[in-house]
């Protein structure tokens, strides 16, 4: 999940679901580790919402989006992990400066996202 919340005339929200696929690079060093590299997104579903009101906004926003990915953490020889990673787009998402007449400047926005994880590598290292 992805999205933006803007106030103006109205408080109003786009909500986007993304499947993002991560190529990464990973340096490791006495469990410590270090990821980078390229990632793509493909959008599944986008919502704009204006107080309950909730419409489907996907028309307005490319439905791939290139952009890059860098993380660090750790992980235990025994196999559980940590780590934060940031995501940041490269390409602009939207299709438009505008959607249903209201001005989002679409056209200049790209997506960025910060992701804490955790996880399990089953047999180790």
């Amino acid at each position: 999940m992805k999205g933006a919340k803007a106030e103006g005339m109205g408080d109003y929200r786009f909500n986007q679901s993304y499947i993002d696929v991560p190529v990464l690079l990973k340096f490791k060093a006495d469990g410590l580790f270090f990821e980078v590299g390229p990632q793509v997104g493909f959008l599944v579903g986008s919502k704009f919402k204006v107080d309950d009101l909730s419409v489907d906004s996907k028309e307005a926003f490319k439905t791939v989006d290139l952009g890059y990915a860098a993380g660090l953490g750790y992980q235990a020889a025994s196999g559980p992990m940590i780590g934060l990673r940031y995501n940041g787009g490269l390409s602009k998402i939207g299709k438009n400066d505008s959607y249903n007449g209201i001005d989002i400047e679409a056209g200049n926005v790209r997506n960025s996202a910060f992701q804490l994880y955790i996880g399990y590598m089953f047999g180790g290292k």
